[in-house]
């Protein structure tokens, strides 16, 4: 389950500005590459390429999903600042310079084609785990990261994460947990949380606000994995942390999307 940099006062720790931020993600992820090339795969442009989903549960995992979600942060950062510094007229306007900007301009038409193409995603499973699995792997990686300022948010989404999946267990309702899915087409991979019984597929989320704005492309993914791989006469499932004051706009914001949604407490 991918969560958010935010602490449990509410604060987030300081996102780095995006040319840092990318560099610490290459580097991270080069190291990985090296570390780990028997999973390194190529990517729908036909570059060499790792993400988090690639790496087993662990602390290489854990680092390379931290540094991803900074890149995420920082990039997302950079455009928030440039709207508001842009007059009202200048809002809507998408050729103010920026790093991706200037990286797609000199994109080939072949390459530009396949970035902008929306992959239709016909959805394979690739691993699955039991709920046993998944617990005793956040509970490792809440003992490698708890205590360290920067990963709080993630300690408490591997927390609330264990906490549901044992009371959901409990009930006998749960079919499997972390799920993987990887696109037949691009290569893409997207994780599910929880595939229930019943034939729900079930995201697990205690996360930030700015998160919940950037959730377009994921919440995309699970409607189609619901459809391909669940009971299509059912909507995929949010269980959110009640525990966040936010918890409400969290709601809200899956809800718009289409999700069934339970606050869990």
């Amino acid at each position: 389950m991918t969560q958010d940099g935010q602490n449990q006062t509410g604060k987030s720790h300081k996102i780095p500005d995006y040319a840092r931020a990318h560099g610490q993600y290459k580097a991270v992820q080069g190291r990985m590459m090296a570390k780990y090339p028997n999973l390194v795969r190529t990517s729908a442009l036909g570059k060499p390429t790792l993400s988090p989903d690639d790496l087993p549960p662990g602390p290489d995992r854990d680092e390379l999903a931290a540094a991803k979600y900074d890149l995420s942060e920082a990039t997302n950062n950079m455009f928030e600042a440039q709207q508001e510094a842009a007059g009202p007229d200048d809002v809507g306007d998408t050729s103010a310079p920026c790093p991706l900007a200037r990286q797609n301009q000199r994109e080939s038409p072949e390459k530009k084609a396949v970035r902008e193409r929306r992959c239709p995603h016909v959805w394979v499973e690739e691993r699955r785990e039991t709920p046993q699995e998944t617990i005793k792997g956040n509970e490792k990686s809440i003992e490698a990261k708890e205590g360290k300022p920067d990963q709080e948010g993630f300690v408490r989404g591997w927390r609330f994460e264990n906490k549901v999946i044992a009371a959901l267990d409990a009930q006998g309702l749960i079919e499997a947990t972390s799920v993987v899915f990887r696109c037949e087409e691009c290569g893409a991979r997207q994780e599910t949380d929880i595939l229930l019984k019943n034939g729900q597929v079930v995201e697990v989320k205690s996360i930030s606000k700015s998160r919940a704005k950037n959730l377009a492309d994921q919440t995309s993914n699970i409607e189609m994995i619901q459809t391909q791989h669940g009971d299509k006469g059912q909507r995929p499932k949010a269980i959110l942390d009640g525990s966040l004051p936010h918890s409400g706009f969290v709601e809200e914001k899956y809800k718009k999307r289409g999700f069934d949604v339970q606050v869990f407490n």
